[in-house]
């Protein structure tokens, strides 16, 4: 008789997808959602993950063979009924146009692709490389066409992404198509439309959605080419070589994803079409030439300066973390302790993950993982952190999931016509915890971390300003809107969205038809402009945050013959800085920097003699003296300012930190001491004197 002992050890240990599944999730669900120390989170993800993942992967030593992969990734699962797309569809729209033009505010960067869009549409901006970072124009290009059809205006910067990432959705169903089944091709379309990451991309107007358009449609041309007749798939070998030229206008991972498209292409051509030497010439040569464009302006003067100034030390485990738990708070990423994938969504992709592995001696599967590893790239070898150079692998990671949906629904017991309700209840869980994440944790802790001031504070002001402008725009106020006249030297995305409500860069009152100046300015020369203009209207935009500067004050001047002159003459002073912000935007070197300072000299006599334009003026000037760390000029230019100009507190408060800086309290202290005693001081200088007391 066989011994109890005996008995056990001779049970076979299998592989369960859904075994493996509940722990996956039960321990992305506790790094995320507990409170606990990190020896307890390393301990979640050692034995949580880590190990069982390791078995999993020895259990499965033995492959599938590449014949039987056809019964996998070929088999319909489940019906994709008609309530299926109905829902799908619904759950799109409510998602992408929920509270579209104030959830969020756009950033800095969706102010950048504007701002450049904005001028091709207005003034035929033709480029190949935009801004100081030098990024590729398609996406840019085609929003400009966007501004031509609706204007330019925050729900046109909002509504373009969307229709872009449409576009990614259509295509990339079709590509799945041609390589799985419905059932497979339609959970890869559920996840590429329902993931936090698409939320956000989709509520920004950046250039992500170009290279993901392109990218699902080289593959889609790539299935049909290693799938079709000989006749046919010269046709699509010659169409997917033009797409892998446009695509390097995308944006600059692209060039993996070519690498990924081309090595099938050359595999498959070899042995299959005649004439195959020529053909894959010529499919090396299209790309090259289409892209040659690109190339040039590339290694022109600064074309490459931003990229190398990316090269260095290795951001790898940011980007490991981001994607998955990330809730250990050892790295820079997102501190609301919800990365890229969400404990359900995570807990499948690393199934789909065991599953290719499983299948790994199909073509298929070794493509996919190599290609996760190679799309990872263009993050992992950068200095820091910044989620978009990883983009490439979103589709993947939702064939990935899908892989590891349909391994979980495929060893359920219920019948076919009843596990697309398994789906639906896998797939509503993980849209609830990604709207949940976009809308909650996604939309405050994570402003805390990504932007250097608190709570993303220029977007604040400009968020609050928006609606105010509109208003006024909607009442019949016919505006003049002066909005440089402030320390914003980067951010154009008020100026954008805000043209069509009055007259911003075109000839002052050519017309005389505006009726109030709409003046955007540091919120701490309030009492001193109301004395200038004693009818006028200031809204404070950010009294809630705490911040160094104040934040923005909004003012309405009435147009008359007491005010004209005056507001004329800011005007000129508003264009000058408008000039100066786009140099700041084109900037590649510390040359650049000296070009902005002799730019703002060379006007200085618009702003001599006016003692509010001279506050802004010598303001602007400190801020780039600061940049380029030359603190005594900084310093000297701050002085400037509180002699010539208006004696505002965040002249003094400003002195004072960079005082502190000096180790020189004494000095620091008077100034933040002076800060205190202006009419109004909405600095953080108390809290300045407070921290140097302690020192």
């Amino acid at each position: 008789m066989e011994r109890p002992i005996e008995k056990a050890l001779s049970l076979k240990i299998t592989y369960s997808p859904i075994v493996f599944f509940i722990l996956f999730l039960a321990s992305n669900s506790l790094l995320v959602f507990s409170n606990l120390s990190l020896v307890d989170d390393l301990a979640i993800i050692l034995f949580g993950i880590l190990v069982p993942f390791v078995i999993a992967l020895v259990l499965l030593k033995n492959p599938v063979s590449a014949s039987d992969k056809n019964s996998f990734f070929q088999t319909e699962w489940f019906n994709v009924g008609p309530w299926l797309w109905i829902l799908l569809a619904a759950l799109f729209v409510t998602t992408r146009f929920y509270r579209l033009t104030s959830l969020p505010w756009p950033i800095s960067d969706d102010g950048f692709v504007a701002y450049f869009a904005n001028r091709l549409a207005t003034q035929g901006d033709w480029r190949l490389l935009y801004g100081s970072a030098r990024v590729e124009p398609l996406f840019i290009w085609g929003l400009a066409g966007w501004f031509k059809l609706f204007q330019s205006s925050l729900l046109a910067i909002k509504t373009y992404p969307v229709f872009v990432y449409f576009g990614v959705l259509v295509v990339g169903y079709f590509g799945a198509r041609q390589y799985f089944s419905k059932t497979i091709s339609f959970m890869t379309l559920w996840f590429l439309t329902f993931n936090f990451w698409t939320f956000y991309i989709n509520r920004q107007c950046q250039v992500l959605g170009s290279l993901l358009f392109f990218e699902c449609l080289v593959f889609y041309f790539l299935g049909i080419f290693l799938s079709s007749s000989s006749k046919k798939q010269v046709n699509f070998f010659w169409l997917l070589a033009i797409c892998v030229g446009i695509g390097f206008y995308t944006y600059t991972a692209w060039p993996v994803v070519a690498v990924m498209t081309v090595l099938p292409v050359v595999l498959r051509t070899q042995y299959r079409l005649p004439g195959s030497a020529k053909r894959l010439i010529g499919f090396i040569l299209i790309p090259l030439i289409l892209a040659l464009p690109l190339i040039c302006a590339r290694f022109s003067t600064g074309g490459v300066t931003y990229i190398q100034g990316l090269l260095g030390r290795s951001a790898g485990l940011d980007y490991l973390e981001a994607l998955f738990w990330n809730g250990l708070g050892i790295t820079r990423v997102d501190p609301s302790k919800l990365g890229w994938l969400n404990p359900c969504l995570g807990a499948l992709f690393l199934i789909g993950f065991l599953e290719l592995w499983r299948f790994r001696l199909s073509r298929i599967s070794q493509w996919l993982l190599f290609a996760f590893l190679l799309f990872l790239l263009p993050g992992i070898l950068t200095n820091n952190f910044d989620m978009p150079r990883i983009i490439a692998v979103l589709p993947l990671i939702c064939v990935f999931a899908s892989m590891g949906m349909l391994a979980i629904i495929s060893e359920t017991p219920l019948p076919k016509t009843k596990k697309n309700i398994f789906f639906i209840l896998l797939a509503v869980l993980s849209l609830g915890l990604d709207v949940y994440h976009y809308a909650g944790p996604g939309q405050f802790q994570d402003w805390d971390y990504f932007v250097s001031n608190k709570r993303h504070l220029m977007a604040v002001d400009f968020s609050r300003a928006y609606p105010i402008l509109e208003a006024a725009h909607k009442n019949g106020v016919s505006l003049l809107i002066l909005s440089n006249l402030n320390n914003n030297n980067l951010d154009q995305t008020l100026n954008v969205v805000s043209s069509p409500f009055g007259e911003t860069y075109g000839p002052f009152f050519l017309n005389q038809s505006a009726q109030k100046a709409a003046i955007l300015v540091n919120c701490n020369y309030e009492s001193f402009l109301k004395r200038e203009f004693p009818d006028s209207d200031w809204i404070w935009l950010s009294p809630d945050f705490s911040n160094d500067y104040g934040g923005l004050v909004l003012g309405f001047v009435p147009i008359n013959s007491h005010t004209r002159k005056t507001l004329e003459r800011w005007k000129k002073a508003d264009q000058v800085f408008n000039q100066n912000n786009e140099i700041y935007m084109e900037f590649i070197s510390q040359q650049s920097v000296d070009s902005i300072l002799k730019d703002l000299y060379a006007h200085y006599p618009v702003f001599r003699g006016d003692r509010f334009l001279e506050s802004v003026f010598w303001e602007k000037v400190a801020f780039y003296e600061e940049f380029q760390m030359k603190i005594p000029e900084a310093v000297a230019a701050l002085k400037n300012g509180t002699k010539d100009g208006y004696d505002a507190a965040q002249f003094y408060n400003k002195l004072g930190v960079l005082f502190t800086l000096f180790a020189n309290k004494e000095e620091a202290k008077s100034y933040f001491e002076k800060a205190l005693k202006c009419q109004v001081n909405r600095t953080t200088a108390a809290e300045n004197l407070k921290r140097l007391e302690t020192m």
